[in-house]
């Protein structure tokens, strides 16, 4: 099998644990009401990933299924106050 092939193949059968990780990312962001963002998720994921005892994902893939599945923070600016 070549390189390509091999590419083509990983990407058309994607991983049971991108699957997982997309839920999880998921129901963490509708928990806190998308307050969370990246930052704020990476930590709670890699959390709950130590107590389940797997290994932790790296922030960039959260970053990236993030963007991929649309979600954003909807939090306000720290530099303008909340009246």
């Amino acid at each position: 099998m070549s390189t390509y092939q091999y590419w083509q193949n990983r990407f058309e059968h994607p991983d049971e644990d991108e699957e997982e990780l997309k839920a999880v990312i998921k129901g963490l962001f509708n928990y806190y009401q998308a307050e969370y963002g990246v930052r704020r998720l990476c930590t709670q994921i890699r959390d709950y990933y130590r107590l389940i005892g797997k290994k932790t994902p790296n922030h960039k893939r959260i970053q990236r299924l993030m963007h991929e599945m649309g979600l954003k923070c909807i939090k306000y600016n720290r530099r303008v106050s909340k009246y």
